[in-house]
């Protein structure tokens, strides 16, 4: 259980928490890997992922990516939005960023690292024609236009 303070200083609120700063997803979740590994295998779905993350892109372009990603294996694709959800982490974490600003973030950024805080595609397609995606900085979900350019992080079904 996390144990917080608050101090009041010099008129400014400061929140302290004793949690690490890092997030981490429970031990048991992923197959052991090390800093060098380009993929990594979720335990409890059997899902592979690919740990690092493209520039952004439209819909139609992840999808090329995936299919060229770690050619000559085939299976790989961009996630539906219900896989793309097993990697948020349920609780948002914050972390620092430039000029001392803290910013929400909802991933194990140890098996996901440098992950940005942004939209991520899934394959999945919303009511309004658009494709759901995944805001990695607080866990949520939206629709978006396929020509959009956002992030894409391939998955690999056994």
């Amino acid at each position: 259980m996390r144990r917080a303070r608050w101090w009041a200083a010099c008129g400014c609120i400061v929140f302290i928490t004793t949690a690490s700063l890092a997030r981490r997803a429970p031990p048991d979740q992923y197959d052991l890997f090390d800093e060098f590994n380009e993929t990594i295998k979720d335990k409890q779905t059997g899902l592979t992922w690919q740990r690092s993350v493209t520039t952004p892109m439209s819909l139609a372009a992840g999808q090329k990516y995936c299919s060229d990603y770690r050619a000559p294996e085939t299976g790989w694709r961009i996630p539906t939005a219900k896989e793309l959800m097993t990697l948020v982490d349920e609780d948002v974490d914050f972390v620092f960023v430039g000029n001392n600003t803290l910013e929400p973030r909802a991933i194990d950024d140890f098996a996901f690292p440098n992950t940005p805080r942004s939209y991520f595609w899934s394959s999945t397609a919303s009511s309004g024609g658009d494709a759901i995606v995944i805001d990695f900085r607080y866990g949520t979900t939206t629709a978006l236009a396929a020509s959009t350019a956002v992030y894409t992080r391939c998955v690999q079904t056994p």
